[in-house]
């Protein structure tokens, strides 16, 4: 049996210059892997909420 400990994300170190965007929808706490331009600076959304971010940059 493995016993290796877990590591969450917070414990993982971040390189300099490296930044890890947060999905931008309401309650959601998961990577922002998709960005899009927003009116003010880029929106981030993870892979199920990649849809909003998609209306947002139609304009729906």
């Amino acid at each position: 049996m493995d016993e290796s400990p877990i590591i969450s994300v917070e414990q993982l170190p971040t390189p300099a210059g490296l930044y890890i965007h947060y999905c931008d929808h309401q309650g959601c706490k998961e990577w922002g892997c998709f960005g899009y331009d927003g009116r003010y600076d880029t929106d981030w959304y993870c892979g199920v909420h990649r849809q909003d971010g998609e209306r947002r940059r139609r304009g729906a």
